[in-house]
């Protein structure tokens, strides 16, 4: 399998899973915001969801090098690199927009 031996075997669901939690995020989150955000408000919350990814993933490259200054290995933070982006995929697909003409307000209006 290219190369994958005993010790690289956990890219495979990492790549599978990156692809589907980011590699889709600029159709897919800016569609589900719009979904779920209409109104006067949609473009402050876009520009907030945006400006999130920056000091996640600054942070995330921190605690993936001390992870593995303190095990001697990535597999840990690879462990909840996996476990982050199978709730992100989740939650993309589990929120739904309130229904046209319900009683409460949308989100962002």
């Amino acid at each position: 399998m290219l190369g994958l031996t005993g010790e690289s075997w956990w890219l495979v669901p990492y790549v599978a899973l990156y692809g589907m939690a980011q590699g889709s995020s600029g159709i897919v989150a800016s569609a589900r915001a719009v979904d779920l955000f209409t109104g006067a408000s949609f473009g402050a919350i876009w520009g907030w969801i945006t400006l999130a990814v920056g000091p996640g993933e600054a942070l995330g490259v921190w605690l993936g090098g001390r992870s593995f200054d303190v095990w001697g290995s990535y597999l840990p933070a690879f462990g909840f690199v996996w476990l982050a982006l199978a709730a992100g995929v989740v939650s993309m697909w589990r929120v739904r927009a309130a229904p046209a003409g319900s009683a409460g307000p949308r989100a962002g209006e």
